[in-house]
């Protein structure tokens, strides 16, 4: 479909995440913004969780008092939105994910320092398009031997539901903060390494802290930004064709938003 061009000043891995999954929807959500934004319980959850985990890391703040704070903040959502008894279980799992991030991150990495947190991406996103590549790195540390680590933060049920739906557009999103920030840095990209940090929110998991490396060598990093490229080639041009295949892809369960709407009235057609 070729519609209007409105050309974007910016691109960011979630809009590009959009467009991948169909462009049509690209082009409501990300264009016309016709996509609500809703805070849910989960959103709140995962905001706060990153928060907290951020300072953890970075020294700023004590896993225990983190815990009673989430504790208050968390009852007190609870309590003005009337939720369900099933999302108290909540701060235990905010527990378990506090008390055990600064031992894994250290069984892991073994002696780290916190470089960044929330590290800002604001990059020309190539020579070909004018869209600057926007994004932000949950945290970029350094270990002892010089080398640099970028992790994202994911909550989700469990690790292995994560690792089950993960693809390679979901692995595009730490290459291409890899191959920005290492250009913004100029910083040599073999000392350099991805990471998805997955925070279980099961209060129950044995496990509630899963380090799953992302291979990001030359190239991933050449499919990533040829991905990238062959989304901006269209979405530059205004061509945003629907992508059948994926009406009932959204949520894995649930149809998209815009299907048979008056925006995208002929979805299954």
């Amino acid at each position: 479909m070729l519609q209007d061009k409105i050309i974007p000043e910016t691109i960011s891995y979630s809009a590009l995440s959009d467009w991948s999954l169909c462009p049509q929807y690209y082009y409501l959500s990300n264009v016309l913004r016709l996509r609500p934004y809703k805070n849910t319980p989960d959103t709140f959850f995962g905001t706060l969780i990153h928060r907290y985990v951020q300072g953890i890391l970075k020294g700023e703040l004590e896993a225990e008092k983190s815990c009673k704070e989430f504790e208050r903040k968390w009852g007190k959502l609870c309590r003005l939105f009337k939720l369900e008894e099933k999302w108290l279980p909540r701060t235990e799992s905010a527990r378990n994910i506090f008390t055990n991030i600064l031992p894994a991150f250290q069984q892991q990495f073994g002696n780290f320092k916190v470089l960044n947190i929330e590290r800002k991406i604001a990059v020309k996103s190539g020579d070909k398009y004018p869209q600057l590549f926007k994004g932000y790195i949950d945290i970029v540390i350094e270990l002892e031997n010089g080398d640099r680590v970028i992790a994202d933060f994911k909550t989700a049920d469990s690790s292995f539901f994560f690792m089950k739906y993960k693809d390679a557009v979901k692995d595009y999103q730490l290459s291409l903060y890899k191959w920005f920030y290492c250009s913004e840095e100029n910083f040599d990209k073999k000392k350099m390494e991805t990471y998805f940090v997955v925070l279980e929110k099961n209060p129950k998991s044995k496990k509630p802290i899963s380090i799953i490396r992302i291979t990001s060598g030359d190239k991933k990093l050449d499919n990533a930004t040829n991905w990238m490229n062959g989304a901006l080639s269209a979405i530059n041009r205004g061509i945003h064709i629907r992508k059948k295949s994926s009406c009932y892809k959204f949520g894995q369960d649930h149809a998209c938003m815009f299907c048979n709407s008056e925006h995208c009235p002929k979805s299954f057609g």
